[in-house]
């Protein structure tokens, strides 16, 4: 199951998605736990001075959180070699933070893949 988490998003502003879960809670009685393996991240069109940065933040409680994997984009577009990182369940929430700097447009894309 594919879970977009950014779709498109502007690239002109500073960003930080909510919270996702590694392993997310069933809505139905008979379904399996479905839990993060990857995450990819596109983008495309990006102009400006291209040194804006996204950030991986883990946390087990939502509350105090690290600062994990940083990806600088320094790119136009990515979307012929997007950044594709493995997941392991070994903390319990993840977000993604977008920081501009000299960035003034583009499209900035996340999807989460689950399995249950």
């Amino acid at each position: 199951m594919l879970t977009e988490i950014l779709n498109n998003l502007p690239m002109n502003e500073d960003y930080e998605t909510d919270w996702f879960p590694l392993i997310s809670e069933s809505l139905y009685k008979n379904s399996k736990k479905a839990t993060a393996e990857s995450l990819q991240i596109s983008w495309y069109n990006v102009t400006g001075t291209l040194n804006g940065t996204i950030e991986l933040i883990s946390s087990n409680d939502m509350e105090n959180s690290v600062s994990g994997l940083s990806v600088r984009i320094d790119s136009s577009s990515n979307q012929s070699n997007a950044v594709l990182i493995v997941l392991l369940s070994v903390f319990r929430y993840f977000k993604l933070k977008y920081t501009k700097n000299g960035i003034t447009n583009g499209s900035l894309s996340a999807v989460v893949a689950y399995s249950e």
